[in-house]
């Protein structure tokens, strides 16, 4: 039921209509102008309906506070395993009910946060719950303008979180030495991480080839994407030699001599 413009009256009529159904499992309502005053709507829904499994609102501009109500129904909905959320114009008060959502959601297994303005604090937010979480596989938080304290953060969480398969953090404004740090040890202990996306993120040429460094030193499978970052090849230890040329060099792909991990830079 996507691009439909039900708007607010049309989406209402649908929820009623599920709170006792008891056999659609997927429900897209993504790009119909839902608005602002939704929240009670798909609070109730998500405290009624238990047979409902993917859930898209994407593109709805619902904004923070009818966001941060709908990530709080949640907490009390357990049969969702994917939820998109995306270009919803949320900020760090969903931020926080997600945080605390992803603390004790145990059934959540897919989200899309993207395309919102979660910025630093919002990304903050995130971290301890995202540490603690044990059933989330994706994430994607791309497009967020999340700053260096919040990819320090989301990095630390990465550190202790044993269930995340995927992590997207494209587009955002992720630098500085903390964050990097963090982001290296992530990439060197996080065991269940196979995909981690950080292109298109400020990342000075120092920054990103220490986190270029911890990706060639790993002995198990890991793909990391940079694409528009620079890396000093010259300074990464575990690179075929012929990388090693002593100046900076973006727009390779590279597949490590020490491990199947990879590195792609367009």
């Amino acid at each position: 039921m996507q691009d439909n413009f039900l708007e607010l009256p049309g989406a209402t009529a649908i929820c009623a209509s599920l709170q006792s159904n008891d056999y659609i499992t997927w429900l897209d309502l993504s790009r119909n102008r839902i608005g602002l005053r939704c929240g009670d709507v798909f609070s109730r829904l998500l405290q009624e309906n238990r047979t409902i499994t993917h859930l898209d609102l994407s593109g709805n501009q619902l904004g923070d506070n009818a966001g941060a109500q709908i990530i709080e129904a949640l907490n009390d909905n357990h049969s969702l395993t994917a939820v998109n959320l995306s270009d919803n114009e949320l900020g760090e008060k969903s931020a926080k009910a997600l945080g605390t959502l992803l603390y004790h959601s145990e059934n959540l297994l897919s989200l899309d946060f993207s395309w919102n303005n979660l910025r630093g604090e919002g990304g903050k937010a995130i971290g301890p719950g995202l540490r603690d979480n044990h059933a989330l596989t994706s994430l994607n938080l791309s497009y967020n303008a999340l700053d260096s304290a919040a990819g320090a953060a989301i990095g630390e969480s990465l550190t202790a979180n044993t269930s995340l398969v995927s992590l997207n953090l494209r587009r955002n404004k992720i630098c500085g030495a903390a964050a990097a740090a963090a982001l290296a040890q992530a990439v060197s202990t996080n065991l269940s991480l196979k995909t981690l996306d950080l292109s298109d993120n400020p990342l000075t040429l120092a920054e990103a080839t220490l986190i270029a460094s911890a990706v060639c030193q790993l002995t198990r499978s890991l793909h990391v994407d940079m694409e528009h970052v620079t890396v000093n090849w010259a300074e990464v230890q575990g690179v075929p030699g012929w990388y090693a040329c002593g100046v900076a060099i973006v727009g390779l792909r590279l597949i490590s001599c020490t491990s199947s991990s990879s590195l792609y830079l367009f």
